[in-house]
């Protein structure tokens, strides 16, 4: 059963964030993983409130990777970025590549080893994906995360603010509600059991990322989803892996269309011009489609105004008995989704 985690939690992990947004510290990826292990392997919390694991596998932790196995035995591994960078800085440790494969028999600069290994959207590894934020986790006070996952995929989603509190000054505004400080990314099963991750930047850049999107800037497959095939080993060829992600221009502007009802429209990605898979666990609105996050909540899940961060990170339980949530991102032109624990949806 899929389930939101929240920042917010009783018995949520209390991170061990830098006070210094401008030094090198290993203690940012360090929350990453502090988060990873405590939703997807140990669960947190006690009695009532108690948040029992997704029923992920954590294979091996090292101070700047972490690998971890799906129900359905596949393997995702995040690497800092400041192990490929060159020359390293702070940032660094605030973005990290992912990569997938189907074994795990260790790991070597970052670089793990073993069956299927890939990242990005072609074999050899030569334009590498990458996930996370400029600010992540470097302010202590006004950083905000939620989980929604079940043991086969979770989505992940985090905000940092740098200009001040929540509850005074992070109003959810054109560039606060598509800002680089939002990162939201997906890894895991899809519809069809392809081993997918979505979110990010596909870049191979070497000193200074960028990497805030949720939509068809950045997918990672294991499989070529219509042969089977391991990307890595000739599954397909780089020309075939072109991917479409809710990238229908959407509404920009500010005005605010009202629905009574969602349309659960599926999230749908391609490879070779052919329909691959749905995520699991969200959808489109057909009828809301836009790009900034303050104006979807509104129209879907309350009308607020301002909109700040505390209420969009924080998942909304409608009629239906089931909680629902507007992942904030850059979604680079691409349509705002919506995420829920409704199975449905699973």
């Amino acid at each position: 059963m899929a389930r939101f985690y929240q920042s917010t939690d009783a018995g949520a992990p209390v991170l061990d964030i830098p006070a210094s947004a401008g030094a090198v510290d290993i203690r940012r990826f360090g929350c990453l993983k502090q988060i990873l292990i405590a939703v997807l392997v140990n669960g947190y919390g006690s009695g009532g409130s108690a948040k029992p694991a997704a029923g992920w596998a954590l294979i091996q932790e090292g101070d700047r990777t972490i690998t971890l196995r799906n129900a359905s035995g596949s393997y995702v591994t995040f690497s800092s970025f400041y192990l490929f960078m060159s020359p390293t800085n702070f940032s660094g440790d605030q973005f990290y590549r992912i990569y997938l494969h189907n074994t795990y028999t260790g790991i070597v600069n970052g670089v793990p080893q073993g069956e299927g290994v890939v990242t990005g959207t072609a074999a050899g590894n030569s334009v590498p994906h990458y996930c996370g934020s400029t600010y992540q986790f470097q302010y202590a006070n006004t950083a905000l995360w939620t989980l929604l996952a079940d043991d086969r995929s979770f989505w992940f989603m985090h905000h940092c603010n740098p200009y001040g509190n929540f509850t005074n000054t992070n109003v959810l505004d054109q560039s606060l509600a598509v800002g680089t400080w939002n990162n939201c990314f997906y890894v895991g099963d899809d519809s069809q059991g392809s081993f997918i991750a979505v979110g990010g930047q596909l870049t191979s850049a070497v000193n200074a990322i960028t990497a805030p999107y949720f939509d068809h800037q950045a997918i990672t497959t294991l499989r070529n989803p219509h042969t089977g095939l391991l990307i890595d080993t000739g599954g397909a060829p780089a020309t075939t892996q072109v991917v479409s992600l809710f990238s229908i221009s959407p509404s920009t502007g500010a005005t605010v269309f009202y629905k009574d009802v969602m349309n659960m429209c599926p999230i749908e990605w391609a490879c070779a011009s052919k329909y691959a898979g749905n995520l699991r666990g969200g959808f489109l609105d057909v009828m809301s489609g836009h790009s900034r996050g303050d104006i979807i909540y509104r129209a879907l899940i309350q009308d607020v105004s301002p909109v700040r961060a505390t209420h969009i990170m924080t998942p909304s339980l409608m009629a239906d008995g089931y909680s629902y949530l507007v992942p904030m991102s850059q979604t680079n032109q691409g349509r705002r989704c919506v995420i829920s624990d409704n199975p449905a949806l699973w």
